[in-house]
């Protein structure tokens, strides 16, 4: 669906780190590597959902026609960044991540312990969403990442671009 899809995709992405980051600040986190039944129903939450898009995926797949590369399915911007959200918010390994690496850095004798987990938590959002920008922002040569072009509904495919122009060529050469 082209750039703006990634774009879109990072943003959920990003503002699910948000919502572990605040998790981490004030002891959720904790809370779910301490209990195993918390921890349990996340893990069940993460893999419900990655089987709901797998079905719904499965299920709005158009018949095959031969020859024909399959169409690419348009999500609103809102569907997209939602998708990010909730794969990042119910993936247990991130709040994971956050409550095993964000402590380190934390002096456990510090008056405040919240605004040094905002604190590093705002960095690894920051450049993590720099990181991911940088990804979608530099497909934009890569054929391969699709065309935001509006005028046409078909897929661009790199097959179908060389194919394109080698048409294009044999026409200049014919007399």
């Amino acid at each position: 669906q082209g750039r703006g899809a990634g774009v879109w995709s990072v943003l959920g992405i990003s503002s699910g780190s948000v919502l572990h980051t605040l998790a981490a600040a004030f002891g959720l986190s904790a809370i779910l590597a301490t209990s195993a039944q918390a921890f349990l129903v996340v893990k069940f939450a993460g893999a419900a959902y990655l089987v709901y898009l797998g079905v719904k995926m499965l299920l709005e797949r158009p018949p095959a026609t031969p020859g024909a590369a399959p169409p690419v399915g348009h999500e609103s911007a809102w569907a997209i960044y939602r998708a990010g959200l909730l794969t990042n918010v119910l993936n247990p390994k991130v709040a994971l991540f956050f409550l095993a690496f964000l402590p380190q850095f934390v002096a456990p004798d510090a008056t405040s312990r919240i605004v040094p987990f905002l604190f590093l938590g705002g960095v690894f959002v920051f450049n993590g969403t720099l990181w991911c920008l940088v990804l979608v922002l530099s497909c934009m040569g890569v054929a391969a990442c699709g065309s935001d072009a509006k005028d046409t509904d078909e897929p661009q495919t790199a097959r179908e671009k060389m194919r394109r122009e080698a048409k294009r060529d044999r026409k200049k050469d014919k007399p």
